[in-house]
């Protein structure tokens, strides 16, 4: 039983050195686009400034406080759509080469 152990084994160890594993290591540059996922962050949510409102009760004094928010909002809100878009279009753009 030893002598069958010790069979392969001597034959491997023939192999080992004459040489006859030795591989070739072929080491080469290749030039690839790799996805990269975005990290840019995004601008937060405007608050809502409609629902923030306190009512008075006086319907021409309540319509100047919900005109003045719902402008507010609104600019907040085209503000917020400029910086989404610009965050979006940055992830979209190819990296510099």
């Amino acid at each position: 039983m030893r002598i069958l152990c010790l069979v392969p084994a001597l034959l491997l160890a023939g192999c080992v050195t004459t040489g006859a594993h030795t591989t070739a290591v072929d080491v080469r540059t290749i030039e690839k686009p790799v996805p990269v996922p975005c990290r840019i962050a995004m601008p937060k949510a405007p608050v809502p400034h409609v629902a923030l409102v306190q009512l008075t009760g006086d319907a021409k004094r309540d319509m100047v406080l919900i005109a003045r928010a719902m402008e507010a909002e609104l600019g907040e809100r085209i503000a917020y759509e400029i910086k989404f878009e610009a965050a979006a279009l940055k992830c979209m753009e190819a990296p510099a080469q």
